[in-house]
């Protein structure tokens, strides 16, 4: 072999090599891509499914609590097992028999078991702690929380039940003169003298109790225009005593207050309202547009207007104004921004000849104000001998007591009030009581170094 030979050959050697090796190379790169296609292909077909978690196929038992009843507002709603949270798998996959989901799922809610109703609560029993010493009925729990929010927009009338439940007979020769007054005064035409007779009436208060009589006074009273009548009237609806139990007829009471500018009545109307379907409150306010137009025409302006020229005409001692007002139907029994009727204004300034004239007309001469002072308690005060003994001659109650737990007597004494002091025990006040200091009158007495008023008391002690 030549030299070119010998050199050329090794050349081609070298030359086929390289092509076999680029060859080979782009074999297996297409190969890869191919393979790397196909993966994508299936992942995206899924032929190449995800592997799924370990942990779903670990059965877990977990321990089911009893069922346990679940409170309901109503008491004929059945009780109705606390949402569980849904799984977040599809809803075409079904989950596994024995997961905790699927033994949930499993648990149906006991039956309902029949809930008897719950008792009436006695609000209104007849006992001295009720806000109505006077209904023997108790309501249901709705129709006492209007009663109550009714009371707490007009708390004139739990001041008038306050003396139904101290701790005195009903039936004296004291009480039952003021029920004849009070006849009297209402054979007159006095709505508030109705009022007050069906107050005593109810309770049994110097007169055989008769509630049916009560709820006619309350509702002649009321038909007159007559607010508190229209609310005491409204209560009795509620309750069933002398008259029927009926909701509408309450509420269409208490729109006819509200009509007449009264909270009480409003929110009284408010409450019940909301127990009535549509047809019953239009029932309601047709029951009360009837009611008002049948009354007289007294609109709420002028009748605030004239209330407050007779509390103010019973304080200045314009006796002619005052009978007046009470000839055109004025309320007698209203009360000013500190709760004191015209006769408590009047026995205050010591105005004998208007609580003359109130009391004939059938007030109430025990009414009391905000503070628990009587008419009498403040003729007390001031000494006003002549207006107290009118008082007395009426039979008011003698031994009252104000928000400092004090009586007539201590306050006469504490004042020097001789002859008030004297004219009081004559009356059977009572020397030994203690006010919310634990004095008493003799206490109160001795403090003012009041000797006359000293003996008086000592001897009324010693007896």
């Amino acid at each position: 072999m030549s030299v070119r030979q010998q050199h050329s050959a090794p050349a081609f050697l070298v030359a086929n090599s390289g092509r076999d090796r680029i060859w080979l190379g782009g074999l297996l790169s297409g190969l890869l891509h191919a393979a790397i296609a196909v993966s994508l292909l299936g992942l995206a077909t899924g032929l190449l499914a995800p592997p799924r978690p370990v942990t779903a196929a670990i059965p877990v038992e977990l321990a089911l609590p009893e069922p346990v009843p679940v409170e309901t507002a109503r008491d004929d709603a059945p009780a109705r097992p606390s949402e569980q949270p849904k799984r977040s798998e599809p809803a075409s996959t079904p989950a596994p028999a024995n997961t905790a989901a699927a033994r949930l799922a499993a648990v149906k809610p006991p039956a309902p078991t029949p809930t008897p109703a719950p008792a009436a609560t006695p609000i209104l029993a007849m006992q001295r702690s009720a806000p109505v010493p006077y209904l023997d009925k108790a309501m249901r729990a709705g129709d006492a929380m209007t009663a109550h929010a009714v009371r707490q927009a007009d708390p004139r009338l739990e001041r008038e039940d306050a003396l139904l439940r101290q701790e005195t007979a009903l039936m004296t020769p004291a009480t039952e003169r003021s029920a004849l007054r009070y006849r009297a005064a209402a054979a007159q035409g006095y709505a508030f003298a109705r009022y007050n007779l069906a107050r005593v009436m109810a309770a049994g208060r110097g007169t055989p109790r008769d509630i049916d009589g009560a709820a006619a006074e309350f509702r002649a009273a009321a038909e007159q225009g007559y607010l508190p009548a229209m609310l005491r009237l409204a209560e009795l609806h509620l309750a069933g005593e002398g008259v029927v139990r009926d909701k509408v007829a309450a509420a269409s009471w208490y729109y006819l207050a509200a009509a007449l500018d009264s909270e009480a009545g409003r929110r009284g109307r408010a409450l019940v309202a909301t127990r009535l379907d549509a047809r019953q409150r239009d029932a309601a306010r047709d029951r009360a547009v009837a009611l008002r137009a049948a009354m007289p025409p007294l609109d709420p302006a002028t009748r605030q207007r004239h209330e407050k020229d007779f509390i103010n005409a019973a304080a200045s001692g314009d006796i002619e104004l005052v009978r007046r007002l009470l000839a055109e139907g004025v309320d007698a029994n209203t009360v000013d921004q500190l709760g004191r009727t015209g006769l408590i204004n009047a026995a205050w300034r010591g105005h004998t000849d208007i609580v003359e004239l109130l009391a004939g007309a059938g007030v109430d001469i025990d009414a009391t104000d905000d503070n628990g002072r009587t008419g009498l308690m403040w003729s007390a005060i001031n000494g006003h001998y002549a207006t107290l003994r009118r008082l007395l001659a009426y039979d008011a109650y003698v031994d009252p007591v104000d928000g400092e737990g004090l009586t007539p007597l201590m306050r006469a004494a504490w004042n020097g009030h001789t002859g008030v002091v004297r004219a009081l025990l004559a009356h059977d006040a009572d020397p030994r009581r203690r006010d919310h200091a634990g004095k008493t009158a003799l206490d109160r007495a001795r403090s003012q170094d009041e000797q006359e008023i000293i003996q008086l008391l000592l001897q009324a002690n010693a007896g």
